[in-house]
C-alpha cells in the first residue's frame, strides 16, 4: 500500500505526460500508415522518426523531473486505473492488438511508471526481521540487507530481461509472417501489432526506432547478459527462465487449444491464432531442454485424455498448430542464432 499523497503538481505532471504520450501515439500512427503503404524509404518517414526522437526525449525528461520512487509511482498508477482509463481497459498483451489509441496511451504510461519504480534499499533494510538477519549472519552472510537487495534486484532485472527476450522473439516471428504469401491479407494488422508492441513496451522502443522498425533476425538474449552482469547463479537463472517461459507457453497453449476447427472460419480467429503461435514459438526459445520436454509431455497427455476428447472433439487444427510449434523449436533457435543458454561457458 503506497503512503504517498498526490499533490497539485502531480496532477499537472500527469496531464502533461498524457499530452506528450498522445503526441507520441500520433507519430506512431503516421509511421505505421507509411510502412503499410510502402513509404518506409521516404523522406517523410525519416522526418517522422526525427520528430519521434524529439518527443521521446521530452517524455524521458518529464519522467526524470517527476522524481519517481516506489510510493509515488504506485500511487500514480492506482490513480490512473481509478480515474483515467477508459471503460473496459485491460492492461495485458492480448489487448495490444486493439485499435484504441486512448487505451494504448495509458498502457504506455502505466508501463513507464512501473519500470521507473526505484529499488528502495532503505525499505528493504528496515523490513528484514532481526531474527532473520541474525540467522543469515550465522550462515556466513555478513550483510543480509545487501544480500537480499541484490537478490531482489537480480530477480527483477532477469524477469524484465525474459520479457524483453520473449517479445523480441515474438517480433521476429511476426515479421516472418508479414512475408508469407498465406498471410498477406493480414499484413496490415501484423505491422500494426509491431508498432503497438514498440509503443507500449519502452524497453524495446530504442532499438526499434534506431533500426527504422526493422526487426533483426539474430539477437543476443538480454537475459543472458543480465545473468552475467549480475553474476546470477546458474541454477537460479535456469529455474527463473523456465518458470517464466512455461507460464508464457501455457497461456498461449490454453488459449489456442480452445479454438475449434469451425472457429477458423472466422478471419479474426485466424489472425489471433497467428499471434498466439508467434508468442508460443518465442516462449519456447529460451527454456531449458528439460522444461520443454516436460511441457511437451504434459500437452500430449492432455490431448490424449478422455476429458479433452470429450470437451474438444473438433480441435484438430489447433492441435496441429501447437505440435508444429514444438517440432520447430530447434529450427527457430538456429534461425535466431540462439541456444538454450543454460550454463555459463
Amino acid at each position: 500500500m503506497a503512503n504517498y499523497k498526490l499533490v497539485e503538481q502531480d496532477y499537472e505532471w500527469l496531464d502533461k505526460i498524457i499530452q506528450t504520450t498522445t503526441s507520441i501515439a500520433a507519430l506512431y500512427q503516421k509511421l505505421f500508415i507509411l510502412e503499410v503503404n510502402g513509404g518506409k524509404d521516404t523522406l517523410e518517414y525519416t522526418k517522422l522518426l526525427d520528430y519521434l526522437n524529439i518527443a521521446l526525449e521530452v517524455e524521458e525528461q518529464a519522467y526524470r523531473n517527476a522524481n519517481l520512487d516506489n510510493d509515488k509511482s504506485n500511487t500514480l498508477m492506482q490513480y490512473i486505473l481509478d480515474n483515467k482509463v477508459p471503460d473496459g481497459f485491460i492492461n495485458d498483451f492480448e489487448s495490444i492488438i486493439e485499435a484504441d489509441y486512448s487505451n494504448m496511451v495509458f498502457k504506455r504510461i502505466l508501463n513507464n511508471l512501473a519500470y521507473n519504480v526505484a529499488f528502495d534499499y532503505e525499505r528493504i533494510k528496515k523490513s528484514l526481521p532481526k531474527h532473520l538477519i541474525a540467522s543469515m549472519k550465522r550462515l556466513g552472510i555478513p550483510n543480509p540487507q545487501q544480500y537480499v537487495f541484490q537478490a531482489v534486484y537480480s530477480g527483477t532485472e532477469l524477469k524484465r530481461a525474459f520479457e524483453k527476450d520473449i517479445l523480441n522473439g515474438f517480433l521476429v516471428f511476426l515479421q516472418e509472417c508479414t512475408h508469407k504469401s498465406d498471410y498477406q491479407s493480414f499484413r496490415k494488422d501484423l505491422i500494426y501489432v509491431k508498432y503497438n508492441i514498440s509503443f507500449v513496451y519502452k524497453f524495446l522502443e530504442n532499438d526499434l526506432v534506431n533500426s527504422k522498425f526493422v526487426i533483426p533476425e539474430v539477437f543476443t538474449a538480454s537475459s543472458i547478459l543480465v545473468r552475467d552482469i549480475t553474476q546470477t547463479d546458474d541454477d537460479f537463472y535456469i529455474s527463473l527462465k523456465d518458470d517464466y517461459g512455461t507460464k508464457a507457453a501455457i497461456n498461449q497453449i490454453s488459449a489456442l487449444i480452445q479454438v475449434s476447427d469451425v472457429d477458423y472460419d472466422d478471419v479474426n480467429e485466424i489472425f489471433i491464432s497467428i499471434l498466439r503461435e508467434c508468442m508460443l514459438r518465442s516462449s519456447f526459445l529460451f527454456m531449458s531442454d528439460e522444461a520443454l520436454l516436460s511441457i511437451n509431455e504434459k500437452f500430449h497427455d492432455f490431448i490424449e485424455s478422455s476429458e479433452y476428447i470429450r470437451e474438444y472433439p473438433d480441435n484438430q487444427i489447433s492441435e496441429d498448430k501447437i505440435i508444429l510449434c514444438f517440432r520447430g523449436i530447434q529450427r527457430d533457435r538456429n534461425k535466431l542464432g540462439l541456444s538454450s543458454g543454460d550454463r555459463k561457458k
